[in-house]
């Protein structure tokens, strides 16, 4: 633990956060259901993921073209 008290955290890879982000989708998908919609920092939050690193300019997954 750090003076703070509080236990550090292990950065994640790129594809870690991305497997942990679509893990939580999929989970929140399957237990609310696909009409109740998805709320990024929903997911985030299920994923153990800040909000703010989901939409970094140019750190998005799909590339549109």
């Amino acid at each position: 633990m750090s003076e703070t008290g509080k236990a550090r955290r292990r950065r994640r890879s790129r594809e870690e956060t991305e497997a942990d982000l679509l893990a939580a989708a999929r989970l929140l998908l399957a237990r609310d259901g696909v009409l109740a919609g998805l709320n990024l920092r929903e997911v985030a939050a299920e994923a153990g993921v800040n909000h703010g690193s989901t939409s970094r300019p140019g750190r998005a997954t799909a590339r549109p073209g």
